[in-house]
């Protein structure tokens, strides 16, 4: 038997579509909050360290290139911003509202999930790691009548010896590795390309399949091989699908010229919000650029749930969601 297609009224069918995605949007709303809160009530492991380490040795900045209000505002709000305003303003004119609706919602969730990965891990891996920073002696404050007490042996002092005892400073001071402003940068930035560059551009990025394009140039669906006539530039779009990592790449820099990071520290954290970038985009972004009719099906499949039409996720268009 078909599955059913009929959907919800427009003026109902964005509540609805929430109310279907409701424990999606709780869960990393939750992981967003609970880790952003650890290094409020987590502490580091605090390994230690010699105060003979030049690579720990480097001056405490005050004020660093980018913020952590910055860093949220580049790597969360912006992109949020452009994963609802592209669907619902870039879309085909032939492009329903409820597609553009749903487009808006798998991208914003497929972005949000990138980044609750990005900072759950980072969080944790700070804390359990215990890393001193580049600037950890002078956080640190050493204190000469405290040496004795601290020694651990081998030349190496553990967090006793600093004369700032029990400050948030010295604590931060233990989470070098890995960089959280890389992670969740790249995090959402490479999100932001992917989604740029499959909604508006039609390029075949990763995990898309037989999931096809919709393209906001053509009006219509497009193939599942690139245009050989592509209607903009192919340098505009290449700048426009490139910024987003770009910027990346400057906010990760940052954290190693600000004495923040080793260098290591912001390799690694940029990998890990790559990768987290492609979990979020091959689990919900993926499905905001699908072609008209198999996102119109699964978009009435979902808001049929909530109507007692549970069984339409076992048939065929259920089974489509997840290719």
């Amino acid at each position: 038997m078909a599955p059913r297609t009929q959907t919800a009224p427009a003026s109902t069918y964005l509540p609805r579509l929430l109310l279907v995605y409701a424990a999606d949007w709780a869960l990393i709303i939750a992981t967003i909050a609970f880790a952003g809160s650890m290094s409020f009530w987590a502490t580091p492991s605090a390994r230690p360290f010699s105060l003979a380490d030049p690579s720990i040795a480097y001056p405490y900045q005050t004020h660093a290139k980018i913020s952590t209000p910055l860093l949220v505002v580049l790597a969360g709000l912006i992109p949020a911003i452009a994963c609802v305003a592209v669907p619902l303003l870039l879309s085909p004119s032939a492009a329903t509202a409820k597609r553009r609706i749903y487009a808006a919602n798998k991208a914003l969730l497929g972005l949000l999930l990138s980044i609750a990965m990005a900072m759950l891990l980072t969080d944790a891996l700070k804390n359990l790691m215990g890393k001193p920073r580049p600037d950890m002696i002078s956080r640190c404050a050493p204190a000469e009548e405290f040496l004795a007490a601290a020694q651990t042996g081998w030349g190496l002092v553990s967090w006793e010896v600093c004369g700032n005892l029990g400050s948030k400073q010295l604590a931060d001071g233990f989470r070098s590795f890995p960089s959280g402003h890389a992670s969740m940068s790249f995090a959402g930035l490479t999100y932001t390309s992917l989604f740029l560059a499959s909604f508006i551009f039609s390029m075949q990025m990763p995990f898309a399949r037989t999931i096809t394009a919709f393209s906001s140039s053509t009006g219509s669906a497009s193939s599942a091989a690139p245009s050989a006539h592509p209607k903009v530039p192919q340098m505009l779009s290449f700048a426009v699908v490139a910024t987003p990592m770009l910027l990346a790449t400057y906010v990760a820099s940052t954290r190693w010229s600000d004495y923040r990071h080793h260098g290591f520290d912001v390799l690694f954290g940029s990998f890990e919000g790559i990768v987290c970038a492609l979990v979020g985009w091959g689990w919900y972004g993926v499905f905001s650029c699908r072609r008209e009719g198999a996102a119109e099906r699964e978009s009435a499949e979902e808001v049929e749930m909530m109507t007692g039409g549970f069984g339409t996720k076992g048939g065929q268009g259920g089974a489509d969601r997840y290719v």
